[in-house]
C-alpha cells in the first residue's frame, strides 16, 4: 500500500519562476481560493504540520473572508475496511485477505464527515480572540490559528513536528528499499 502513496510536491527546477505568494494568487483570483494546507493526507489521527502558505498574515485577518473546514473519513473496522488503512489479520504482510475482505464487503462507500466552522468563530471574524489560539511570538499566525481550529472541528490531534517534508523523505526512503 505505501508504495502506490501519493507523491510530495515537486521541487522547483532550474530555470522556473518562483511559486506566487498566497497573496498574489488571491489578488488574481476572481473566486474563491482554495488552500489543503498541509500539502498531502495523513492517516486521519492528527493534523499534519502546515506549509509556510500562510506567513505574514495577521490574525484576526481584515482582508479578506477566511472559511476553516475539516474533511474526515471514518476510521476502518473489520465490517468495513478501507483501501488506504489496512487492518492486518496476520504478522506476515499479504494483500490478497485484505482485498478479499474489502471486495466482499457489504459496502464499499467510504462515510467521511465535513464540518464547516461557523463564520463568527473564523480567524477573520472581528470577534476571534487570537490569543485563545496562538503561542507568544508564533510567526505564522493564520496557520497556527488554522491548525488549532482545525484540530479541535475534527477532533485531532496536533503534530508540530510531522509535515509534508517528512512524509516525502520516509516514502522516498520506502520506494528505495523496495
Amino acid at each position: 500500500m505505501i508504495s502506490h502513496s501519493g507523491h510530495g510536491p515537486l521541487p522547483p527546477r532550474k530555470g522556473d519562476a518562483a511559486p506566487l505568494s498566497l497573496e498574489q494568487i488571491r489578488a488574481k483570483a476572481d473566486r474563491p481560493v482554495v488552500v489543503f494546507p498541509e500539502c498531502t493526507t495523513s492517516n486521519g489521527r492528527a493534523v499534519l504540520r502546515f506549509a509556510d502558505v500562510f506567513s505574514n498574515i495577521p490574525v484576526p485577518v481584515k482582508a479578506f473572508p477566511v472559511f476553516v473546514m475539516c474533511v474526515r473519513y471514518d476510521p476502518p473496522t473489520p465490517a468495513d475496511p478501507s483501501l488506504s488503512h489496512s487492518i492486518p489479520t496476520s504478522p506476515i504482510p499479504n494483500p490478497i485477505p485484505h482485498l478479499f475482505t474489502l471486495l466482499s464487503s457489504p459496502t464499499l462507500m467510504r462515510t467521511m464527515s465535513i464540518r464547516l466552522l461557523a463564520p463568527s468563530d473564523s480567524p477573520s471574524s472581528q470577534s476571534f480572540v487570537a490569543s485563545d489560539f496562538l503561542a507568544p511570538g508564533s510567526k505564522d499566525q493564520l496557520g497556527e490559528a488554522c491548525a488549532q481550529l482545525i484540530a479541535q472541528l475534527g477532533k485531532f490531534k496536533r503534530t508540530t513536528v510531522l509535515g509534508w517534508e517528512e512524509k516525502a523523505a520516509f516514502l522516498d526512503f520506502y520506494r528505495q528499499k523496495a
